[in-house]
C-alpha cells in the first residue's frame, strides 16, 4: 500500500512539474525587418526674378541657357514659366483663356483632362493636361498647363513630359506642381 501511495505521489509531482515547466512554444519565425525606403532627395529650385520655387527630384537641374525659369529632368521632362496673361477677375477665366491659347497656338493637340485644383500657402491653382505629337520624332508628350493665383497675381507654368512617363508617374509630377512656394522656402 505504501508503494501505491508513493507511486501516486510521484505521478502527481510529475504531472504538476510537467505542467508548470514551460514547454517550447512553436512560434512564427521573427519577421525580417523591411528596409526603410527613404524619400527621394528633393532640390528646391527658385526663380531668381519672381520669388517662387518648386521641389524637384534629385535628378532635375535648372537650365542656365534659358532666360526664364526652366528646369529639366533626365527623361526629357521640363518645367518652365510663361508670361502670364493679364490678370482677369478669376482663376477659372484665366485657366479657360490659357486652354484656348494652348489649343489655338498648337501647344496642345487635344485636351485629355481638365480642372485639376491644387492649393498651397496663399495660392490656388488649376491645371489641365493635353497631348502633343512631336512631328519629327512622332513621340507623344503630355503637356500640363498650370495656372496659379498668388494674392492678386497670376502665374502660368508649363510642364512637358513624355506621355508614357505621365501615365506611369503622374503623381510624381503633380507633387512637383503641389510643392510650389512663394517667398523663401
Amino acid at each position: 500500500m505504501h508503494n501505491r501511495h508513493r507511486f501516486s505521489f510521484i505521478a502527481a509531482i510529475f504531472l504538476v512539474t510537467s505542467c508548470a515547466t514551460p514547454h517550447p512554444i512553436i512560434t512564427q519565425p521573427a519577421p525580417v525587418p523591411t528596409p526603410t525606403v527613404q524619400p527621394p532627395k528633393a532640390n528646391i529650385i527658385k526663380s531668381p526674378k519672381l520669388g517662387y520655387s518648386f521641389k524637384f527630384p534629385d535628378n532635375w537641374r535648372p537650365d542656365a541657357k534659358e532666360k526664364n525659369y526652366m528646369v529639366r529632368g533626365e527623361a526629357q521632362e521640363s518645367l518652365s514659366d510663361f508670361d502670364a496673361p493679364p490678370n482677369n477677375s478669376s482663376l477659372d477665366l484665366n485657366v479657360s483663356a490659357n486652354q484656348a491659347i494652348a489649343l489655338a497656338s498648337g501647344f496642345c493637340g487635344k485636351v485629355l483632362s481638365e480642372n485639376h485644383m491644387l492649393s498651397g500657402n496663399q495660392w490656388s491653382g488649376n491645371y489641365f493636361v493635353c497631348s502633343k505629337s512631336n512631328g519629327k520624332t512622332k513621340q507623344q508628350t503630355a503637356e500640363i498647363f498650370y495656372t496659379v493665383k498668388h494674392r492678386n497675381d497670376y502665374f502660368l507654368f508649363w510642364l512637358s513630359v513624355p506621355s508614357q512617363a505621365w501615365s506611369n508617374r503622374s503623381n510624381t509630377y503633380v507633387s512637383i506642381l503641389q510643392s510650389l512656394q512663394f517667398g523663401n522656402p
